[in-house]
């Protein structure tokens, strides 16, 4: 089976999603924004990358998928991952030295809807200022993932 990637406007049910897929197919979930968080507790710089809202480093990024596809064996979601030009043309390199194939998912809402989904969840780095550079990022940067 082929791994996915899923890219859309934060709030707009990438996890959703991602949970059906996994209690259906058993994928197994890469998502960058939680495995960063994670990592945050422990590293202030990328404790500061998520609170200003910004992407993390491309190096950073494709370290943490190695890691996660040297553990991983069974299909892979990667939610929200890559999302920039160049994390996608790294992504591809490292997927074929893994020898895995992916499909890629664009998962369209209003970015109205989209914040409301986001005010709703609770977590720490959802505060709207940040959401909406999130989301500005996503429509200036992931938005050329999809082209490629």
């Amino acid at each position: 089976m082929k791994d996915f990637i899923l890219l859309g406007l934060q709030g707009a049910g990438k996890g959703t999603l991602d949970k059906y897929l996994v209690e259906k197919f058993g994928f197994k979930i890469f998502d960058i924004g939680n495995e960063l968080r994670e990592l945050a507790k422990v590293n202030v710089e990328v404790r500061d990358i998520i609170n200003a809202g910004n992407l993390a480093p491309d190096g950073l990024a494709l370290n943490i998928v190695r890691e996660f596809l040297k553990l991983t064996k069974a299909p892979i979601i990667f939610d929200g991952f890559p999302r920039t030009t160049n994390q996608v043309k790294l992504f591809d390199n490292l997927m074929k030295e893994f020898g895995r194939d992916y499909l890629g998912f664009y998962l369209t809402v209003s970015k109205e809807i989209a914040l409301n989904r986001c005010i709703g969840r609770g977590r720490t780095d959802d505060d709207i200022s940040i959401i909406k550079r999130r989301m500005d990022t996503f429509l200036a940067e992931t938005i050329k993932v999809i082209e490629y």
